[in-house]
């Protein structure tokens, strides 16, 4: 995997690309490097990759190719690029383009000045800013004199005290401030040098030359170069007093001052094949080879290759033009395809997939010399060299959990199992399903332990082999790390289930004991061991525990509770350095991020955390650390593997600089565009809102820069550490402002704070001149209020008699009102007194009263008006909230409105277009003013009143007052209404009580004699008007049907099953009395089990059909009495119809009717029960002697009597009268 760095991805993200590691070796004599010179080699060749940061051409906006760098005093960096000079302040990326428009090939900084001088093509001057801090190009070819002025490409460009030089292949020239000088070759100048103040060029066909007091002299033994071009010229890293010479075919060479002497590496063949174009020296002492086909060679003084840089390890290209070491000893690179960044003094290196190691990293250890790593692919060991790398061990597949070194051999915890590893073979000794880790057990040297998926098994060497003697009984957890004391207790760390304490009984089976939650841990999962001063570190996500054995719980360690300024944070992974402290991963709160470090011990015995020195590192989700004896560092995680050499001598509190970048106004305009001293600005105050951009030249923090501002007149202190690289600033006001600016970089070495002044002038309505117009214009309006006040004190005089007098017939008005509607108990009206007498007191073209009613969540608005026709009915829902009306109610509070559009928003959200239907079928009209007051009983609101007009500002506070009070005499109204119509609903249910049968629900005879009359008298209409000839036919469909039916041995039921039972039997009777008949029917217990059904306005042809339904519904019905009991009953009925005698329809009443179908009932019983029997009028049958009979002597009445009987008795014949 290649991990590149995007500038611009910075602002959200960092990758880093990393690639080859040098450590830091102190410029020292040639004794001192040869005594460490094999040391250092060893380390050379086993460092990874530092980090490095790559700028493509997308990012900075300009050529692919780039020729030159430098870097001003204070810390800004300039590139010589295809369109002309870049200009990277770490935040932003600018161009400047040359006169000429060329490519810019070289660059030189002014150490005094700061001003950077440029070379192009048939072009060269320096950059300057203009009058508004913009950097521009300034030719300085307008100096040249006639031939002077035509050359091509200038190569190079150096500084020195005499003037600048300017180096093209036709002419060399040095310009200072009084003089140009120049000098041409006899047939071509070749690249120039120059190595501390001496200035070095080669002439083709004469040699490496040196400018010495004017003159190009011959250096002793150039001549070799010249036909040889000389592509590097630096100062020896073994001596000050030799200089070190790359050729592009002979290889390299020293020079001594007299004699040239070749300089043998390691990577000659190289150098030739791959081009060699420029060179460096770094300040550890390693040189570094730029060529064009093949990247960046590093070696050390010795000539050793000892790294490597190129397209493999990230670059954009292979092709290196320019090198230059930054103020932090960053190493720059110009590509033929953008730029790179390297931090070469790190000792943080890195190794990924591009190295050969395949899959996250999850154990580490040193096996025969070399780190072997296991990863969710295999085990790999590392291969020291100039690119150092990692190579897979054959037969070691899949995820690797941890490595025990155990007898000159090497224990692998693998997916499969546990593997043996010698230096010849690998060998599969423990097949499972996953060994996650290991402990050689101090009580036994030859037993190792061995965690797995369900528990920990126990092997044993013996002879040359391994035993297994099986698993510790008791634990069938998943076990991922041991940890065990000098005594020989063991500690186990499970997946999920929290830790297991083994203590060890001579003899017997260990004694288990498990620790989670309750015993202090905050976690039963993703806890981790570390081992210090002989103590078990339990590693959770609420940072370092320690075990009590007195309490025999787990506590927070007090040592490291206070290390991070944000809390309590998740610890990782732990490994102790005996000569610092602990060097541990956490994660930051309420961050995604990880944090890894140093807690340092000091000399009063604390800990302080301290992040610097891995900070650049990105780990990922990290899984181990790793420390060597060496004191070598290893730290893994997800995105691959770091190796940090704590013996640094990096200084991270090196200093850096802040600048202002750019300020700019709100619409824009640009005021100081950030180079050179910006002047003090005065700018008017329509320009008061403005934009401070800045940067923090820490090239080591490119996107990690923190920043704070305080702007004196305006902020009282520091804002907040902030990554954002502006800040912005709305409604300054007038005055004087020093903007305080100041950067943090992330080794949290803050930069010396800068200050910018400028300041904000008033308006012109706060300038003198407007505040002497004001004074005099304050007095002028002084005199006209004194006169205005006085003509209005009398106006007001008037009106306030007015009023009263107005007011005095309001109060006359409403008393009348008051008096009117509390005197009556209608309801209605009292709502209509209401709307007659407001409209004679104000404007109320549209009047409403609502009723509220809290149980149902809604008014009710019982009259509704608009210019005299009522609205048809409606109601307004509590949940509606955009009504005025529901406001009102909810508030208990009026609404004053005078114009409804533009001012709804002061009581709802929604303006309400809703248009009504009056009773003439019109629309409604929306009013413009709108008076609403809640109409308040008791402290409670039981309606709401309102007034509306169609004009705007209609109502004023006295109309509000107005309504207020009539609104206080509506609520008397309404209550007494309310209480009036109580009454009657009260009045109306006791009359329904007293005809209504309590047990059945059905009516009783109270009900009969109080509303059949009605009917009868209908019915006798009917038939008055048949009689006399108004109705053709008889109307039949007057007649009504008279059943009385009763119980068959209902006193059985009573008697044996008790009265509850009797009063079920009648509930169910009822019931299916009202499944037979008609709701229009009269349904009616006569007593007792007795019951009288009236089928009103039915024909009599009917009854038989009505009777046996009701007979076989109860017969059929089972009928439960309770307690699981049924029972079956029967019924007998009787019935006859009204009028008994349709032509003679006057001659008996209803009631004797009903005495003649009681009869029935009495011959249905007495002859079978179970029956029906029913009996009609005949043509020949006369009422008076009818009754008679049917009083004296019944057996007679079939004999006598012209009658038509119907019965269910199946033997008619038989029937006793």
């Amino acid at each position: 995997m290649k991990v590149v760095i995007s500038h611009k991805a910075t602002r959200h993200y960092f990758a880093w690309l990393m690639f080859t590691l040098a450590i830091n070796i102190p410029v020292a004599s040639t004794s001192e490097i040869e005594t460490k010179h094999q040391t250092q080699i060893s380390q050379l060749l086993k460092a990874g990759a530092p980090v490095t940061r790559i700028y493509s051409p997308k990012e900075y906006e300009a050529n692919v190719q780039n020729w030159a760098l430098a870097q001003t005093p204070d810390g800004m960096i300039y590139v010589g690029n295809g369109d002309g000079v870049l200009e990277f302040d770490g935040v932003n990326w600018r161009l400047i383009p040359v006169s000429n428009n060329t490519l810019v090939r070289s660059l030189a900084i002014d150490p005094h000045t700061g001003r950077i001088y440029v070379g192009a093509v048939g072009e060269f001057g320096y950059l300057a800013p203009d009058s508004n801090g913009k950097m521009q190009y300034v030719s300085m070819v307008y100096r040249l004199a006639g031939k002077e002025s035509v050359f091509a490409d200038v190569w190079q460009t150096f500084y020195t005290p005499d003037g600048i030089i300017f180096s093209t292949f036709s002419r060399l020239f040095r310009v200072s401030d009084t003089k140009v000088e120049s000098w041409t070759p006899e047939k071509d100048f070749h690249f120039s040098f120059k190595v501390g103040q001496r200035v070095f060029i080669r002439e083709q066909g004469r040699g490496l030359l040196e400018l010495i007091d004017g003159q190009l002299q011959l250096l002793p033994s150039g001549e070799f170069f010249a036909d040889e071009r000389v592509y590097g010229l630096i100062k020896s890293p073994n001596s000050d007093s030799e200089l070190l010479i790359g050729s592009r075919t002979k290889g390299l060479f020293l020079h001594n001052g007299n004699s040239l002497q070749s300089y043998p590496t390691e990577i000659d063949t190289q150098l030739k094949r791959d081009l060699l174009y420029s060179a460096l020296l770094l300040p550890d002492g390693r040189v570094a080879l730029a060529t064009l086909q093949g990247g960046l060679y590093l070696i050390n003084s010795a000539g050793k290759w000892v790294g490597k840089l190129g397209r493999k390890t990230g670059l954009l290209d292979s092709s290196v033009t320019a090198l230059m070491i930054d103020k932090e000893k960053g190493l720059w690179l110009t590509l033929s395809r953008g730029l790179a960044r390297a931090e070469v003094d790190s000792s943080l290196s890195y190794f990924n997939e591009e190295s050969g190691l395949i899959g996250d990293v999850i154990s580490m250890t040193q096996y025969r010399g070399a780190l072997h790593v296991g990863t969710g692919d295999g085990l790999f060991r590392q291969k020291p060299g100039p690119v150092p790398s990692f190579e897979a061990v054959n037969g070691v597949r899949n995820q690797t959990w941890e490595q025990l070194v155990f007898n000159e051999k090497l224990l692998v915890a693998n997916y499969l199992g546990v593997f043996e590893i010698t230096e010849n073979s690998t060998k599969l000794i423990y097949q499972t399903d996953t060994a996650f880790a290991f402990l050689r057990d101090v009580k036994s040297n030859s037993r190792v332990l061995v965690g797995v998926r369900n528990g920990v098994v126990m092997l044993r060497h013996e002879n040359g082999n391994w035993i297994n003697e099986g698993r510790i009984p008791g634990i069938e957890d998943e076990v991922r790390e041991f940890w065990q004391s000098s005594s020989g207790e063991i500690w186990i760390n499970t997946y999920a289930t929290g830790l297991i304490r083994l203590k060890p009984i001579e003899g017997n089976t260990p004694e288990i004991k498990r620790y989670g939650v309750a015993q202090g841990l905050p976690d039963q999962s993703g806890n981790g061991f570390a081992e210090f001063e002989g103590k078990l570190l339990v590693l959770t996500s609420e940072g370092i525990y320690l075990f009590d054995a007195v309490k025999d719980r787990f506590k927070p360690d007090v040592r490291f509770e206070k290390l991070f300024s944000d809390g309590r944070r998740p610890v990782f992974d732990l490994e102790t350095d005996p000569e610092r402290g602990l060097w541990l991963t956490t994660g930051k709160l309420n961050s995604r991020s990880n944090e890894s470090g140093l807690v340092e011990r000091l000399s009063d015995g604390n800990y302080a955390w301290r992040p610097e020195a891995l900070s650049g590192m990105l780990v990922g989700e990290p899984n181990e650390i790793y420390r060597e004896q060496s004191g070598i560092l290893w730290l893994a995680g997800s995105e691959g593997l770091f190796r940090f050499d704590p013996a640094s001598t990096k200084d991270y509190s090196l200093n850096f600089h802040v600048v202002l970048r750019q300020v700019s106004t709100g619409d824009g305009n640009i005021l100081y565009a950030g180079s050179g001293t910006p002047a003090r600005l005065s700018l008017p105050f329509t320009s008061n809102r403005l934009r401070f951009e800045f940067a923090g030249l820490s090239f080591d923090s490119v996107g990690l820069t923190q920043y704070q501002v305080r702007l004196e007149g305006a902020d009282t202190e520091w804002s907040p550490w902030s990554l954002e690289a502006f800040k912005d600033y709305s409604n300054l006001w007038e005055g004087d402002y020093q903007l305080h600016l100041r950067a943090k970089n992330r080794y949290g070495t803050v930069a010396e704070s800068i200050v910018y002044r400028f300041s904000i002038l008033p308006p012109w309505y706060r300038s003198p001149l407007a505040y002497f117009c004001y004074i005099a214009l304050l007095s002028l309006i002084t005199w006209g209020l004194i006169h205005w006040r006085v003509g209005r004190l009398r106006m007001q005089k008037r009106l306030l008699r007015n009023q009263v007098e107005e007011r005095t017939q309001q109060l006359a008005t409403l008393n009348a009102v008051g008096r009117e509607i509390t005197a009556t108990l209608d309801l209605d009206a009292v709502l209509e007194s209401l709307y007659n007498n407001m409209n004679r007191m104000l404007d109320a073209k549209v009047f409403g009263i609502g009723l509220y009613h809290a149980e149902k969540g809604e008014i009710e608005f019982r009259l509704a008006m608009q210019n005299g026709q009522r609205y048809k009915p409606y109601s307004r829902r509590m949940e509606d909230k955009s009504q005025l009306a529901v406001w009102c109610v909810d508030h208990c509070e009026p609404v004053l409105i005078g114009d409804y559009p533009n001012e709804y928003q002061q009581y709802v959200e929604e303006c309400d277009s809703t248009v009504h239907t009056l009773f003439d079928g019109s629309e409604s009209r929306q009013p413009k003013s709108l008076l609403y007051v809640p109409i308040v009983l008791q402290e409670q609101v039981i309606g709401v009143l309102s007034v509306q007009s169609f004009a705007t500002h209609a109502y004023r506070r006295q109309h509000l007052d107005l309504l207020q009070t009539l609104a206080s005499y509506a609520a008397i109204a309404i209550d007494n209404g309310r209480a009036h119509a109580d009454l009657l609903i009260a009045y109306e249910t006791m009359q329904e009580v007293s005809v209504t049968d309590q047990l059945t629900g059905l009516k009783n005879r109270r009900f009969l004699a109080l509303h059949f009359k009605e009917d009868v008298n209908k019915t006798l209409r009917d038939y008055a008007n048949w009689e006399v000839g108004l109705k053709s036919e008889m109307p039949k469909e007057s007649d009504h049907v008279f059943f009385l039916l009763d119980l068959d041995h209902f006193k059985q039921v009573n008697d044996t099953y008790g009265h509850a039972a009797g009063d079920c039997v009648l509930v169910e009777i009822k019931n299916l009395l009202t499944k037979v008949f008609r709701d229009s029917d009269f349904l009616i217990r006569w007593g007792g089990e007795e019951f009288l059904v009236i089928t009103r306005f039915t024909k009599r042809s009917s009854a038989v059909v009505l009777a046996e339904r009701i007979r076989s519904a109860i017969e059929q019905h089972k009928f439960d009495i309770g307690d699981g009991q049924i029972i079956k009953m029967t019924s007998s009925i009787g019935f006859t119809a009204f009028p008994f005698i349709p032509k003679q329809y006057k001659a008996l009443t209803w009631e004797q009717v009903i005495n003649i179908a009681d009869y029935c009932l009495y011959v249905a019983k007495n002859n079978q029960r179970n029956a029906w029997v029913g009996v009609f009028s005949g043509e020949m049958t006369e009422g008076e002697k009818f009754l008679k009979c049917l009083t004296h002597s019944p057996e007679n009445l079939l004999v006598d009597h012209d009658l038509e009987v119907v019965t269910s008795i199946p033997d008619e014949q038989e029937i006793k009268w």
